[in-house]
Protein backbone atom coordinates (compact mmCIF):
# COMPACT_ATOMS: atom_id res chain seq x y z
CA UNK A 1 0.00 0.00 0.00
CA UNK A 2 2.97 2.39 0.41
CA UNK A 3 4.34 1.78 -3.11
CA UNK A 4 3.72 4.88 -5.17
CA UNK A 5 5.55 6.27 -8.17
CA UNK A 6 6.29 9.86 -7.32
CA UNK A 7 6.85 12.87 -9.59
CA UNK A 8 10.42 13.92 -10.34
CA UNK A 9 12.16 15.95 -7.67
CA UNK A 10 15.77 16.81 -8.26
CA UNK A 11 18.31 19.38 -7.17
CA UNK A 12 17.20 21.64 -10.00
CA UNK A 13 13.56 21.87 -9.01
CA UNK A 14 10.39 20.18 -7.84
CA UNK A 15 8.94 19.74 -4.42
CA UNK A 16 10.92 17.71 -1.91
CA UNK A 17 9.03 14.91 -0.16
CA UNK A 18 10.64 15.80 3.20
CA UNK A 19 11.01 19.49 4.18
CA UNK A 20 14.48 21.06 4.10
CA UNK A 21 16.05 21.41 7.53
CA UNK A 22 14.14 18.46 9.01
CA UNK A 23 16.36 16.93 11.71
CA UNK A 24 17.60 13.37 11.40
CA UNK A 25 15.19 11.40 13.58
CA UNK A 26 16.09 8.45 15.77
CA UNK A 27 16.54 5.48 13.44
CA UNK A 28 13.98 3.11 14.89
CA UNK A 29 13.78 -0.37 13.36
CA UNK A 30 12.62 -3.78 14.45
CA UNK A 31 16.02 -5.17 13.44
CA UNK A 32 19.14 -4.50 11.39
CA UNK A 33 21.25 -6.18 8.72
CA UNK A 34 24.86 -5.46 7.69
CA UNK A 35 25.72 -3.49 10.83
CA UNK A 36 28.25 -5.80 12.45
CA UNK A 37 26.36 -5.29 15.70
CA UNK A 38 26.76 -1.49 15.63
CA UNK A 39 23.26 -0.11 15.09
CA UNK A 40 23.35 3.35 13.50
CA UNK A 41 22.24 6.17 15.78
CA UNK A 42 22.17 9.94 15.67
CA UNK A 43 25.24 9.90 17.93
CA UNK A 44 27.22 7.53 15.67
CA UNK A 45 26.24 9.63 12.63
CA UNK A 46 27.29 13.00 14.09
CA UNK A 47 29.41 15.07 11.70
CA UNK A 48 28.69 12.69 8.81
CA UNK A 49 26.74 13.14 5.60
CA UNK A 50 23.98 10.51 5.71
CA UNK A 51 21.93 9.04 2.86
CA UNK A 52 18.68 7.39 3.93
CA UNK A 53 17.16 5.14 1.29
CA UNK A 54 13.50 4.28 1.97
CA UNK A 55 12.53 1.22 -0.04
CA UNK A 56 10.47 -1.97 -0.21
CA UNK A 57 11.07 -5.41 -1.71
CA UNK A 58 7.87 -5.06 -3.75
CA UNK A 59 9.01 -1.80 -5.38
CA UNK A 60 10.36 -2.23 -8.95
CA UNK A 61 11.93 1.29 -9.01
CA UNK A 62 13.73 0.45 -5.73
CA UNK A 63 15.26 -2.64 -7.33
CA UNK A 64 16.15 -0.64 -10.45
CA UNK A 65 17.99 1.95 -8.31
CA UNK A 66 20.20 -0.60 -6.53
CA UNK A 67 23.03 -0.82 -9.10
CA UNK A 68 23.47 2.98 -9.03
CA UNK A 69 23.16 3.08 -5.21
CA UNK A 70 25.80 0.35 -4.96
CA UNK A 71 28.09 2.35 -7.26
CA UNK A 72 27.54 5.54 -5.23
CA UNK A 73 28.16 3.69 -1.97
CA UNK A 74 31.51 2.46 -3.31
CA UNK A 75 32.44 6.00 -4.39
CA UNK A 76 31.17 8.05 -1.43
CA UNK A 77 31.47 5.74 1.60
CA UNK A 78 35.29 6.12 1.61
CA UNK A 79 34.70 9.90 1.75
CA UNK A 80 32.72 9.45 4.98
CA UNK A 81 29.16 9.30 3.62
CA UNK A 82 26.96 6.83 5.49
CA UNK A 83 24.31 4.94 3.53
CA UNK A 84 21.36 3.46 5.43
CA UNK A 85 18.42 1.59 3.95
CA UNK A 86 15.08 1.58 5.77
CA UNK A 87 12.01 -0.50 4.96
CA UNK A 88 8.71 -0.73 6.82
CA UNK A 89 8.59 -4.46 6.07
CA UNK A 90 8.55 -6.51 9.30
CA UNK A 91 10.80 -9.31 10.49
CA UNK A 92 8.40 -11.82 8.92
CA UNK A 93 9.59 -10.43 5.54
CA UNK A 94 13.25 -11.06 6.37
CA UNK A 95 13.65 -13.80 3.70
CA UNK A 96 12.44 -11.37 1.01
CA UNK A 97 14.59 -8.55 2.42
CA UNK A 98 17.72 -10.73 2.45
CA UNK A 99 16.86 -11.98 -1.04
CA UNK A 100 16.54 -8.40 -2.29
CA UNK A 101 20.09 -7.60 -1.09
CA UNK A 102 21.54 -10.96 -2.16
CA UNK A 103 20.91 -9.92 -5.76
CA UNK A 104 23.37 -7.04 -5.26
CA UNK A 105 26.57 -8.52 -3.84
CA UNK A 106 28.32 -5.28 -2.96
CA UNK A 107 25.29 -3.64 -1.30
CA UNK A 108 26.51 -3.86 2.28
CA UNK A 109 25.23 -0.74 3.99
CA UNK A 110 23.12 -0.86 7.16
CA UNK A 111 19.53 -1.92 6.53
CA UNK A 112 16.77 -1.44 9.08
CA UNK A 113 13.57 -3.46 8.70
CA UNK A 114 10.32 -2.82 10.52
CA UNK A 115 11.29 0.87 10.31
CA UNK A 116 7.74 2.21 9.95
CA UNK A 117 8.08 4.62 12.90
CA UNK A 118 11.07 6.35 11.29
CA UNK A 119 9.26 6.60 7.95
CA UNK A 120 6.23 8.06 9.76
CA UNK A 121 8.36 10.66 11.58
CA UNK A 122 9.68 11.89 8.22
CA UNK A 123 6.37 11.62 6.41
CA UNK A 124 7.67 9.14 3.81
CA UNK A 125 4.68 7.94 1.78
CA UNK A 126 6.22 6.48 -1.38
CA UNK A 127 9.12 4.36 -2.55
CA UNK A 128 11.80 4.87 -3.38
CA UNK A 129 12.45 8.02 -1.37
CA UNK A 130 15.98 9.24 -0.71
CA UNK A 131 17.05 11.75 1.92
CA UNK A 132 20.44 13.39 2.51
CA UNK A 133 21.34 14.86 5.90
CA UNK A 134 24.40 17.04 6.49
CA UNK A 135 26.96 16.67 9.28
CA UNK A 136 24.75 18.78 11.56
CA UNK A 137 21.93 16.25 11.16
CA UNK A 138 19.69 18.51 9.03
CA UNK A 139 18.00 17.47 5.81
CA UNK A 140 19.62 19.15 2.81
CA UNK A 141 17.79 17.22 0.06
CA UNK A 142 15.14 14.58 -0.49
CA UNK A 143 13.84 13.13 -3.71
CA UNK A 144 12.96 10.05 -5.65
CA UNK A 145 15.77 9.56 -8.16
CA UNK A 146 19.15 8.04 -7.35
CA UNK A 147 20.76 9.83 -10.31
CA UNK A 148 20.27 13.12 -8.41
CA UNK A 149 22.52 11.97 -5.55
CA UNK A 150 26.04 12.68 -6.91
CA UNK A 151 25.52 16.44 -7.21
CA UNK A 152 23.78 16.56 -3.82
CA UNK A 153 26.52 14.52 -2.11
CA UNK A 154 29.30 16.56 -3.70
CA UNK A 155 27.70 19.75 -2.40
CA UNK A 156 27.03 18.30 1.07
CA UNK A 157 30.63 17.09 1.34
CA UNK A 158 32.04 20.43 0.14
CA UNK A 159 29.93 22.24 2.73
CA UNK A 160 30.95 19.87 5.53
CA UNK A 161 34.69 20.37 4.80
CA UNK A 162 34.41 24.16 4.68
CA UNK A 163 32.18 24.29 7.76
CA UNK A 164 34.77 22.75 10.12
Amino acid sequence: PLFVLMPHSGPTGGAMPIPLGTPLPPLMAEGWLHTGGAVPSRKSLEDKVVVLDFWATTCPPCRAAMPKLTELHAEYQPLGVEFIGLTPEPESSLPAIKGFFAAFESAHWAVGYGAGPTLDMLGVRGFPTLAVFNGQGKLVWSGFYVQDLPAVLDEALAFSTTDN
